[in-house]
């Protein structure tokens, strides 16, 4: 439903998974954070009037709270470090959480075929990652 409204998946995603990481287990947090985006599409018009120069101090603090797992990255392998890498970087760069994401798949799935490791791949991962291959390709056109 976020992709049919034009919000980015990521974004209800990391809601649910912020509320799993608070030992929400049951679904009732994933149908509280429903009802709480559909009640902000009411409430969207007025949180306009908030200037971005109010809500830029809380990102920063958001931006600091992501960066604290930076430190669990083993980045003296550079099997895990090089997509991890390249996934962040094009977070920040391109200012777009879901085309980070797709560039770690493909990054990901690479790093493993050039290292001779492309069992270690998994199914899923390897059809993701020709879904983002061909979805960057249509970019291109």
């Amino acid at each position: 439903m976020g992709a049919f409204f034009g919000t980015s998946t990521v974004t209800t995603y990391v809601e649910s998974s912020a509320g799993a990481a608070a030992g929400a287990r049951t679904g009732l947090a994933a149908v509280v954070t429903a009802l709480l985006f559909g009640g902000s599409i009411f409430l969207a018009p007025f949180l306009g009037m908030v200037p971005a120069a109010a809500t830029a101090p809380i990102l920063v603090v958001v931006g600091i709270l992501m960066s604290a797992d930076i430190g669990g990255i083993d980045w003296h392998d550079l099997e895990k470090a090089i997509p991890a890498y390249c996934t962040m970087t094009i977070m920040c760069f391109g200012y777009n959480i879901a085309d980070g994401i797709a560039v770690g798949f493909v990054t990901y799935s690479f790093v493993k075929l050039v290292v001779g490791k492309w069992q270690d791949v998994t199914w899923l991962v390897r059809v993701l990652t020709v879904i983002f291959l061909v979805r960057f390709g249509m970019m291109l056109l």
